[in-house]
């Protein structure tokens, strides 16, 4: 399993990226994954980061 990161920055707040192998989403409050059956993005849980960025959220989805 690769641990590489792609990400991709929408301009509704959303930061979108790879990690572990599944789609992961988060914005200043929220974590989302993405179903691959429907192809949206469902809440996880509220990260409650201060100031969140991808590293801050994969250590997150690790310890989850």
């Amino acid at each position: 399993m690769t641990n590489q990161t792609t990400s991709q920055s929408g301009n509704d707040g959303w930061q979108e990226f790879e990690h572990c192998g599944q789609r992961w989403s988060f914005n200043e409050d929220e974590l989302a994954q993405l179903d691959e059956e429907d192809g949206s993005f469902h809440f996880v849980r509220y990260h409650r980061l201060q100031q969140p960025d991808i590293e801050c959220v994969k250590i997150l989805i690790d310890d989850m």
